[in-house]
């Protein structure tokens, strides 16, 4: 499948959103993710495919990513950052059970630094639809760059309730108190982040447990 690079602009610093048209129908449900590749000269070992969470809501009708670019960043980031407007690149269909559970209407969306993406997909759509939902998202980033801040926060007024709680260190147990241990939860970051958190969730008796994390790009 065909996607059209429309723009990139910076969220916070080093951390960009891609936009891309797609060039035919395309359904997703908030949460999944994305195979893209951008084909460039002498890619590095790590090739020219990368799989990303999509950020934009299914009602935006567009395909976003959201990563960060450093200074030592591989061959594919590098050539997605020089992306011209109007340039088509290829992609696969979106796919993935990073969802979310439409029998529970009580959620807790953990997010390490980058893996906030797939929420913002998540969050816009629910208010879209006005759906009737308890959630709770704890953001974690020691850098302090809590990415979707304002947007996520106005995203959801529309929703039954929403609390964002953001924590410049890791997470512990005293954290989840106040959460409702009956909710679905959900874990996305990196892996090692996603690892720790499962077990120290299992350890408090809870076993609703979504994952999706992020390997090095």
């Amino acid at each position: 499948m065909k996607i059209k690079f429309i723009e990139k602009y910076e969220e916070n610093e080093g951390v960009y959103t891609f936009s891309f048209e797609p060039q035919e129908s395309l359904n997703w449900l908030a949460g999944q993710y994305i195979d893209i590749e951008v084909d460039h000269l002498q890619p590095d070992n790590k090739g020219t495919h990368r799989w990303f969470s999509i950020s934009s809501a299914p009602f935006e009708n567009k395909i976003m990513i959201t990563t960060k670019i450093a200074g030592r960043d591989s061959s594919f980031k590098k050539a997605l950052y020089n992306l011209q407007p109007g340039t088509y690149i290829n992609s696969g269909k979106p796919r993935g059970d990073f969802i979310l559970d439409e029998s529970n209407d009580k959620h807790v969306l953990i997010a390490g630094g980058i893996g906030i993406t797939p929420y913002r997909s998540m969050i816009k759509q629910a208010g879209h639809e006005n759906m009737s939902i308890d959630a709770f998202l704890l953001h974690t980033d020691t850098s302090r760059q809590f990415i979707f801040e304002k947007e996520l926060g106005l995203a959801g007024k529309n929703l039954h309730y929403f609390k964002l709680q953001k924590f410049s260190r890791r997470l512990e147990i005293s954290d989840f108190n106040s959460m409702p241990t009956d909710a679905a939860f959900y874990l996305s970051g990196p892996r090692a982040m996603v690892e720790n958190y499962h077990q120290l969730l299992q350890d408090m008796g809870i076993m609703n447990i979504k994952t999706d994390y992020f390997s090095g790009y």
